[in-house]
């Protein structure tokens, strides 16, 4: 499927494509789809992808943190210089602790030849000055609404209605709008959440704590339901007159 992006985002990305940068980091909230970005612009380049694990070492994206381990083996990994273009992926690199940026910028402060490292992060503020003044930054502006319509109908889907409900919930953003057009389950939770946010946007005051005592308990949880009540601020700002 075809790669949905704002029309400066995909000229910033066919600019940063063919430049030399040695870092890249590919900013967006919650469903914009910055690993599948991070994957085209690595194209047959990429040779890795680092993703945020439990302390076990399974891959968790929801609760996970990419580890100093993980670092220091992806380091031994690329020591020998390649001919051609290597890339490394490392998804949710907001999710490092200082010790694993620091082995991390011991990578970019001493750059292998023709190795070149993508980042992809919902936001840059957790991560050091050091890293991002190394880094070339491509923030994900949403799509628009002719694009996210079009994105619904390559994914085949027929139902008006749950159709205006995936516009309204993802609010132009092209991975929350197709895993809300094929996971029934989380468009159900979105639903949920969604109904949630309203209550805490204007309920009462024992409603909103009813709202957030429900969600202190899960992280993942919490940080879904944070994420859907901004869009709908966005909506409620946009939709007023100026």
């Amino acid at each position: 499927m075809a790669l949905f992006l704002h029309n400066d985002t995909a000229l910033l990305i066919d600019a940063i494509k063919s430049s030399a940068a040695q870092a890249i980091l590919v900013t967006g909230e919650l469903g914009a789809g910055t690993l599948e970005v991070a994957k085209n612009i690595a194209g047959s380049s990429l040779i890795d992808i680092i993703q945020p694990t439990d302390i076990k070492g399974a891959i968790d994206t929801e609760k996970g943190a990419v580890r100093i381990v993980q670092i220091r083996e992806m380091s031994e990994r690329v020591q020998t210089t390649s001919q051609i273009i290597e890339t490394v992926i490392i998804d949710g690199a907001d999710t490092m602790g200082a010790p694993a940026q620091n082995a991390f910028l011991k990578l970019l402060e001493e750059p292998r030849k023709n190795l070149r490292f993508i980042l992809t992060a919902h936001s840059s503020t957790h991560l050091l000055p050091t890293i991002l003044s190394r880094v070339q930054k491509v923030p994900l502006r949403p799509i628009s609404q002719e694009q996210s319509e079009n994105l619904i109908h390559d994914l085949k889907m027929t139902d008006s209605r749950k159709i205006q409900q995936i516009l309204f919930l993802a609010n132009g953003l092209p991975a929350e709008i197709s895993r809300l057009a094929t996971d029934d389950h989380y468009f159900e939770q979105q639903i949920t959440f969604a109904g949630d946010s309203r209550i805490f946007l204007q309920g009462t005051i024992a409603e909103k704590t009813v709202v957030a005592n429900r969600y202190h308990a899960s992280r993942a949880h919490a940080l879904l339901f944070l994420a859907i009540t901004r869009r709908i601020l966005s909506h409620s700002l946009n939709a007023k007159p100026s």
